[in-house]
């Protein structure tokens, strides 16, 4: 009976040791199918992080092909915008040379019609003196004539002899009148030469302004040659990509947006570079 039961013992006890190994076999193979399921998420999300790197890659791959014409052409886009300001400062000094040498040119106009003017004027009061002396001498010799004695000297000429005496002026003039025609002919003939003076000054003032605008626009023609031929060597892409108009004129607001246009194209540019070689990095 003592056997019996040891043996019944026996095969309790190897039940239970098979039912026991069956359950760890089960345990490890769900442990193992988990491990296998974690292993298997983390690989996609592995290649989920690759394929956003590359697509991220690409994108700043192409901003930076689109970019690089720009940054390429930076140094002549750079001279382009020098001469450029040097030819917008320029047209505007032109204009403002071409503005005052229209106004001195007009001054001048009007002063020699004031000139034209004032010098009919003298010379209407110098006939108007002259006419007025020759009537006041005639007067005065017509005064001395009625003093004249036959056989007596003239007190001017001498002669005793006086065939023809002269006669007084239906007009007389006195000597203050004469004094007074003589103060307004030479009040105008200084006039006359104070307003010449002052036109001569202004017509060599006009000629001078004349020249420095001449002599600016020779300046300006250049300037412009060398526009031009900044704008060749910058490319016709590279232009339109920063909005600039072939020949069109250049002003001190069109650089300034431009240098903005081409400062902000050049910063992206590098902040691309450097993100490219981070994503260079991540993938090695």
């Amino acid at each position: 009976k003592l056997l019996a039961q040891c043996i019944g013992r026996q095969d309790e006890m190897k039940r239970k040791r098979f039912r026991l190994e069956r359950a760890r076999s089960a345990g490890k193979a769900a442990l193992a199918e988990e491990r296998m399921k974690i292993a298997g998420k983390a690989w996609e999300q592995e290649k989920a992080s690759l394929a956003k790197l590359e697509r991220e890659t690409e994108e700043l791959a192409g901003k930076q092909a689109q970019l690089s014409g720009v940054y390429e052409k930076k140094d002549e886009l750079q001279t382009y915008l020098s001469v450029g300001l040097e030819y917008a400062a320029v047209i505007e000094q032109v204009k403002q040379a071409e503005t005052e040498h229209l106004s001195s040119q007009k001054r001048l106009d009007k002063m020699q019609d004031s000139l034209l003017t004032a010098k009919e004027e003298a010379d209407q009061k110098r006939a108007a003196f002259l006419e007025a002396q020759n009537r006041y001498f005639h007067e005065a010799a017509g005064i001395l004539a009625e003093l004249l004695t036959e056989g007596k000297p003239c007190p001017v000429c001498g002669s005793t002899v006086h065939p023809k005496i002269a006669e007084r002026g239906e007009d007389p003039i006195d000597e203050a009148k004469l004094k007074q025609l003589q103060d307004q002919r030479e009040q105008a003939e200084a006039s006359l030469a104070e307003l010449s003076g002052r036109t001569v000054a202004l017509k060599q003032e006009t000629e001078q302004k004349k020249t420095v605008v001449s002599q600016m626009n020779v300046r300006l023609k250049q300037l412009k040659e060398r526009w031009q031929q900044a704008e060749k060597c910058c490319g016709d892409d590279v232009c339109v990509k920063l909005g600039v108009v072939p020949g069109e004129e250049a002003t001190q607001e069109k650089c300034n947006r431009l240098e903005k246009r081409l400062q902000s194209c050049v910063e992206e540019y590098q902040e691309v570079a450097v993100l490219l070689r981070e994503k260079a990095e991540q993938k090695a």
